[in-house]
């Protein structure tokens, strides 16, 4: 298991790129792991803080033609 506060990330356009789905997490704190397949993702942060400032801040917002849903993996 990662050390640190995951959340799981769904419904991105297919063509964002790695580093474009990067830079919407790290504005919400430090990033320690984040891994992006087709249309499903997962970040981890190193504090429980910024986790849940990218759930508040991201689920339900537009990108592109599409609504991020953005969860806590496990309860935080």
């Amino acid at each position: 298991m990662d050390p640190g506060y995951k959340v799981t990330v769904k419904n991105f356009p297919s063509s964002m790129s790695q580093s474009e789905f990067y830079s919407m997490f790290v504005r919400k704190g430090e990033v320690v792991k984040c891994e992006f397949k087709t249309n499903f993702g997962v970040v981890v942060f190193k504090t429980k803080a910024s986790a849940q400032a990218a759930v508040k801040d991201l689920n339900g917002t537009k990108n592109g033609n599409m609504t991020l849903s953005v969860r806590y993996t496990t309860q935080i």
